[in-house]
C-alpha cells in the first residue's frame, strides 16, 4: 500500500515539473535506445545459438605453415583422405571445396555461387530439407552427377516449384540432377553457396596442391583440447611420411577451430568496440539524469527536512525518491525499445553483407527483456545518488533557509559539477573512437588504387570447366572475345586479368629466383600472380617503367615472359635491372619452367582501398590461359552506356556465357570500403548522441547555477557589472568544468587506446589508435560545445532584473 501511495506521490511531482522529467526521459531513451539496437545487433550475429546439432563440436580444420606466415591454409585432397581414414581426432569429417558454376537452361545463362562437398557435411552442420534430401557416401564414391540447391536459388531461379526434385540442372554445361532444396534456416560456414555437388579427391592432384577445406564433429566424449592433440599427432605423422613437403623451417602444423570463431572472428571486433561505445553513452545519459534529480532533489531540500523531522526515516525517504526514478525511467524505456526497433530495422537495411548472420539481427522478446531489465537498472542507478544525498538533510541549515535553496558551493554542488566533468570525459573517450573511424574511412578513400578508375566498366567471366577443358579453347575463346569488345563505339581500350582489383580469388606463391642467394631465416612473403592481355596497362592505365609490356611476341609457343612490380624487383634485384633476369612460378606451371623478366611496372592496390599492397608479377593470357577472367573496358564516356554492348559481344561468342559484378570500377572499389563505412556511420551516430548528452549536461548545471545565483547576480549588476561580465563569470565556470572532463577523457582514451591498439587494428586503419589530428580536434569540438551550451544561461542571467532580485532575497 505504502509503495503505491509512493508511485501516485511520484507521478504528482514529475508532473509538476515537465520540463525536467521531459528531458530525463529523453536522456535515458537515447541511452537506452543505443544499447538495445547494439544488443540486439550483438544478440543476433554473435549470441545466439548457431543452427547446428552441438555446434559447440562443430570444428574447421585448417593447416598452418608458420615459418611461411601462414596461419590458415587449406588442405590437399591427399592430406583430406588422411584425415579420413587415419585421423583419430572426430567423430565425422567433410571435406568442401568453393566452386562457381554456369547455370544455364531455361532463362538466362547465370553464375551461381557452389561448392562440392562431401556427403558427410549435411549431417555434420545438421542440414534439413524442405524438399527431397541430400546425397549419400555411396553417390558420392560413385561420382554420381546429384546436386542439392539452396532455399533461395529455389525460389529465384524455380519459383519455389514444389516438384523440382527429380529435374535437370545444366552446370558447365554437365546435367546435376536435383535431390533436394535445403531449408532456408541453413548456415554454410566460410562460404555462400547456392549449389552442393559431391566431393571426391583426385588422386591425380598432387599433395602439394591445397585447396580443400575441411569442416569436423567432435565426438562428444572429448573436447577441444583432445581433438587438438591427435592433430598435433597427424601432423607429426606427415613431417616424418613426407620430409620434402612439410620442411621443420615451415612451421608445418593442423589447428582445429571452433566454427562459431571461424564464422564469426572478423566481425568480433566491430562489435565488442559497439559494445564498449554505448555503454559510455548510457553511463553519460545515467549521469545526466541523476545530475537533473539532483538538481530537483535540491529544489526540494525543505520539503525531506520537514518530512525527516515529522519521523520519516532514511529507508522512506530513498524508497520514495529511488520510485521517482523508476517512473522516469519506465517511459524512457518504452521510448528506446521503439527507437531500438527502428535502429535495427536501419543496421540490417544499411549493414554490409558480409557480415555474418545480419539477417537475425531482430527487436524480440529476448530483446525487449533486456530492454526491461536495462530499464530497471538505469532507473535505480539514476536516483541512488540523489537518494543518498537527500536522506541525509542538514535539518537546521534549511530549515532556517526558510525554503530557499541556494546551496551553491555546498557538497551537492560539487557533486553536480563531479557530474558533468565525468559526462565530459565519457564523451571524449566516444568522441575519440568515432574520430578514429572517421579519420580511418579519410584515410582509405584518399588510398591511391594505382591505377585510374575512372569510365572504366568491369565484369567478371568464368568459362565453363567442360566446354573450354583445354588452353586453346580458353584462348580461342578470349581472342575472340578482345576482337568484339575493341570493335565497339566508345571503347578505348581492354584489358583482360585473372586479378581485376579488386581481387578476391587471387593465385599466389613465392617464385623461384635463379641464382638468388638468401640469407639463413629470410623469409620470403607470397607474391600475387596475375594473367592478362597486352592491352591491360592501357586499359587501367598502370605505368611501365622499365622494359616493355606484354605483345605479339609472347605467344603460347614463344620465349616464357614475366611482367613484375617495382617492389619486387627491389626485393629480389635491389639496385640492379631485373630486365632479362629469370624466375619460376610453382603452383601454377610444372617445376623447371622458367620465365624472363621483360618489364617492371608501379604497384597497385589489387586487393581493394583500405588493404596492403602486395608484390605482383603478370604473365600474359597467351602463354596461361585461364578459365576466370575480369575484363576492364576503358571507355570515352559513361561505362554503364556499353552495359548492353558489352553483353551483346560476350554473348556473340558464347551465348550460354554468363556475366557476373557488370559495374563501373569505382564502384566495384566502392564494394570494398562498405564496412569501412557502415563502422562509421556507427560510430558517429554514438558519438553524435554523446556529444549531445554532454551538451544537455553543461546546459543543465549552468541553468540551475544561474538560477541559484540569482541574488549574487543581481547584487553584482546593481553595483554596474556589465551584461559580458555576466556572461563571462558563467561561460568561464562552464569551460573549467569542460576543461576537466576533457582532459580526464583524454588520459581514459589514451590509456585505452594503447592497451587495446592491437584489438582495434583492423578499425583504425592507417591512422593508429594515437592519432594526433583527433586527439586535438575532439577536445575543441567539446570545448565550443560546453561554451554554445553555458552561453544559452548566460545570456538569460544578464535579464535579471536587480531589483526583483534583490526583493526577492
Amino acid at each position: 500500500m505504502s509503495l503505491m501511495q509512493d508511485l501516485r506521490f511520484g507521478l504528482r511531482v514529475l508532473s509538476r515539473r515537465p520540463a525536467l522529467t521531459a528531458a530525463a526521459v529523453a536522456c535515458l531513451a537515447l541511452g537506452i535506445a543505443s544499447v538495445t539496437a547494439v544488443f540486439s545487433f550483438v544478440d543476433g550475429v554473435l549470441l545466439r545459438p548457431l543452427p547446428y546439432p552441438d555446434s559447440d563440436r562443430v570444428v574447421v580444420v585448417w593447416n598452418q605453415f608458420l615459418g611461411k606466415d601462414v596461419p590458415k591454409a587449406p588442405s590437399s585432397g591427399w592430406e583430406f583422405e588422411d584425415h579420413r581414414d587415419h585421423g583419430q581426432s572426430f567423430e565425422a569429417i567433410a571435406g568442401f571445396i568453393p566452386w562457381d558454376y554456369n547455370l544455364t537452361g531455361s532463362g538466362e545463362p547465370v553464375r551461381v555461387e557452389g561448392c562440392r562437398v562431401s556427403a558427410a557435411l549435411f549431417p555434420i552442420l545438421g542440414a534439413q530439407t524442405q524438399l527431397g534430401r541430400t546425397y549419400t557416401l555411396e553417390e558420392e564414391a560413385n561420382q554420381e552427377k546429384l546436386v542439392v540447391i539452396s532455399h533461395g536459388l529455389w525460389q529465384r531461379r524455380f519459383a519455389g516449384d514444389p516438384e523440382i526434385v527429380g529435374e535437370t540442372l545444366s552446370l558447365d554445361e554437365v546435367p546435376y540432377e536435383i535431390v533436394g532444396v535445403l531449408r532456408q534456416d541453413f548456415l554454410f560456414p566460410l562460404a555462400q553457396a547456392d549449389v552442393w555437388v559431391p566431393f571426391t579427391p583426385n588422386p591425380a592432384i598432387p599433395r602439394r596442391m591445397r585447396g580443400v577445406r575441411m569442416v569436423a564433429r567432435i565426438p562428444s566424449e572429448a573436447g577441444l583440447e583432445q581433438a587438438q592433440s591427435a592433430l598435433d599427432g597427424l601432423a607429426e605423422r606427415f613431417r616424418q611420411e613426407h620430409p620434402d613437403l612439410y620442411p621443420e623451417e615451415a612451421g608445418f602444423g593442423i589447428l582445429a577451430v571452433p566454427v562459431r570463431e571461424e564464422i564469426l572472428g572478423d566481425v568480433r571486433p566491430l562489435l565488442l568496440a559497439l559494445q564498449g561505445a554505448v555503454a559510455l553513452v548510457l553511463l553519460i545519459a545515467c549521469a545526466n539524469v541523476a545530475n537533473l534529480l539532483l538538481a530537483q532533489s535540491a529544489a526540494r531540500s525543505r520539503e525531506m527536512a520537514l518530512r525527516t523531522a515529522l519521523g520519516a526515516g532514511p529507508g522512506k525517504l530513498m524508497r520514495q525518491l529511488l520510485v521517482e526514478s523508476l517512473v522516469l525511467s519506465l517511459p524512457a524505456g518504452a521510448l528506446g525499445l521503439a527507437l531500438a526497433w527502428v535502429g535495427a530495422k536501419i543496421l540490417v537495411a544499411y549493414g554490409p553483407g558480409d557480415v555474418p548472420r545480419l539477417q537475425e539481427v531482430t527487436v524480440d522478446l529476448r530483446v525487449a527483456g533486456f530492454a526491461l531489465a536495462l530499464t530497471v537498472i538505469t532507473g535505480v542507478i539514476c536516483g541512488l545518488v540523489p537518494a543518498l544525498k537527500a536522506c541525509r538533510p542538514e535539518l537546521v541549515e534549511t530549515l532556517k533557509e526558510g525554503g530557499k535553496t541556494a546551496d551553491t558551493g555546498s557538497g551537492r554542488n560539487w557533486l553536480r559539477s563531479g557530474l558533468v566533468v565525468a559526462e565530459i570525459a565519457l564523451a571524449v573517450t566516444v568522441l575519440i573512437g568515432t574520430g578514429l573511424t572517421l579519420r580511418s574511412l579519410q584515410h582509405m578513400m584518399a588510398t591511391d588504387p594505382g591505377f585510374r578508375v575512372d569510365n572504366l566498366l568491369t565484369v567478371q567471366l568464368e568459362l565453363s570447366g567442360s566446354k573450354y577443358r583445354r588452353s586453346p579453347e580458353r584462348l580461342g575463346f578470349y581472342t575472340s572475345l578482345l576482337e568484339e569488345l575493341e570493335a565497339l563505339p566508345g571503347v578505348q581500350a581492354v584489358g583482360l586479368s585473372s586479378a581485376l582489383p579488386p581481387a578476391h580469388r587471387l593465385v599466389g606463391g613465392i617464385p623461384t629466383v635463379e641464382n638468388r642467394v638468401v640469407d639463413s631465416g629470410t623469409q620470403d612473403s607470397v607474391v600475387r600472380y596475375g594473367s592478362i592481355n597486352p592491352d591491360y596497362f592501357d586499359a587501367l592505365d598502370i605505368s611501365v617503367l622499365q622494359g616493355r609490356a606484354f605483345d605479339s611476341r609472347d605467344g603460347f609457343e614463344d620465349l616464357k615472359v614475366v611482367i613484375i612490380d617495382s617492389a619486387l624487383a627491389e626485393r629480389y634485384w635491389p639496385g640492379q635491372s631485373p630486365l632479362g633476369r629469370r624466375l619460376s612460378l610453382p603452383g601454377i606451371e610444372p617445376d623447371g619452367t622458367w620465365r624472363t623478366v621483360v618489364g617492371v611496372v608501379s604497384q597497385v592496390r589489387d586487393q581493394g582501398l583500405g588493404t596492403d599492397i602486395t608484390e605482383h608479377l603478370y604473365v600474359p593470357y597467351s602463354q596461361l590461359p585461364l578459365g576466370a577472367m575480369g575484363v576492364a573496358l576503358r571507355t570515352a564516356g559513361d561505362p554503364m552506356a556499353g552495359v548492353e554492348a558489352l553483353r551483346s559481344a560476350v554473348w556473340e561468342v558464347d551465348p550460354a556465357q554468363p556475366l557476373a559484378e557488370v559495374q563501373p570500377m569505382e564502384q566495384r572499389l566502392a564494394s570494398t570500403l562498405a564496412q569501412p563505412r557502415f563502422n562509421t556511420f556507427l560510430f558517429s551516430l554514438f558519438g553524435i548522441v554523446a556529444l549531445l548528452l554532454a551538451a544537455i549536461g553543461v546546459y543543465g548545471v549552468m541553468a540551475y547555477t544561474v538560477s541559484q545565483r540569482r541574488q549574487e547576480i543581481g547584487m553584482r549588476m546593481a553595483l554596474g557589472a556589465l551584461a559580458k561580465d555576466v556572461v563571462s563569470l558563467i561561460t568561464y565556470r562552464a569551460l573549467g568544468l569542460a576543461a576537466a572532463g576533457i582532459a580526464v577523457g583524454l588520459v581514459l582514451s589514451w590509456l585505452l587506446a594503447q592497451a587495446l591498439d592491437s584489438f582495434l587494428e583492423g578499425l583504425t586503419y592507417g591512422v593508429g589508435t594515437g592519432d594526433l589530428l583527433t586527439f586535438l580536434a575532439v577536445p575543441l569540438v567539446l570545448a565550443g560545445l560546453a561554451l554554445l551550451a553555458a552561453y544559452l544561461p548566460a545570456r538569460r542571467a544578464t535579464r535579471i532584473d536587480p531589483l526583483v532580485a534583490l526583493r526577492h532575497e
